[in-house]
C-alpha cells in the first residue's frame, strides 16, 4: 500500500474548505489499474449531511477530472468514516450517489488501515476470479447450437411468436437433462 497526496491544489483547498475535517488519502494497486481512495473522518451527522456533497464535487473537479487513465477515473472511492449511528435516509442518498465516485458511510471505529486490509483481501479474491477467467475458453453447447439453428432474434423486430418459439424450442432440447450450472 502506498500513501500518497492528490494535488496539491485539493489538499489546500479541502483544508481551507473544510477545517474540521480530517481527509486521508490512499493509492492501491488493483490488478494492473490503480485505485483512489479518500477516507473523510465526520464526528456528526450535522457535519456528514452538510459536507459529503460539497467533499464529493472537490474531489471529482480538483482531483478525478485530472488523471490521465480511465481505469483510475472510474475507480475513485469516497469512505466516510463515522462513530455514531448515521439516519438510514442519509447512508442510502450517500451510497447510491452515483457522481463521480463510489461511496460508502463506515459506522464504527475502524482505522483507515483496517479497512485498507479488508480492500486487500477483496483485491486479492477479484484478482483470483480474473486470473480463472482468463483461463476458461469459451465452448459452444451443440445442444443450443441446434435449438436456434436458422433463427434470427433481434430485440426489436422479432415477432413475439417466433421468439417463444425458439425459447421453447431452447426449453424442450434441455427438459430432461441435467446440466451444470
Amino acid at each position: 500500500m502506498t500513501t500518497l497526496s492528490p494535488s496539491n491544489e485539493l489538499i489546500k483547498y479541502i483544508q481551507e474548505e473544510f477545517p474540521n475535517l480530517k481527509v486521508d488519502y490512499r493509492e492501491r494497486t488493483l490488478g494492473k489499474g490503480t485505485t483512489h481512495q479518500f477516507f473523510s473522518h465526520f464526528t456528526s451527522e450535522e457535519q456528514l449531511s452538510s459536507t459529503w456533497i460539497k467533499l464529493s464535487n472537490a474531489i471529482a473537479i480538483k482531483f478525478q477530472n485530472k488523471l490521465d487513465c480511465d481505469f483510475g477515473k472510474w475507480n475513485v472511492y469516497l469512505v466516510f468514516l463515522v462513530n455514531f449511528k448515521v439516519n438510514k435516509t442519509i447512508k442510502y442518498e450517500i451510497e447510491n450517489n452515483i457522481f463521480s465516485s463510489r461511496k460508502l458511510v463506515i459506522e464504527g471505529d475502524q482505522s483507515v488501515d483496517d479497512i485498507n486490509a479488508n480492500f486487500e483481501l477483496s483485491n486479492h479474491f477479484i484478482s483470483e476470479i480474473h486470473s480463472k477467467k482468463e483461463q476458461l475458453e469459451f465452448k459452444r453447447n451443440p445442444q443450443i447450437m441446434k435449438a436456434i439453428d436458422g433463427k434470427v432474434v433481434r430485440a426489436k423486430v422479432t415477432k413475439p411468436l417466433v421468439a417463444e418459439k425458439v425459447l421453447t424450442d431452447l426449453y424442450n432440447s434441455f427438459k430432461g437433462i441435467e446440466n451444470e450450472i
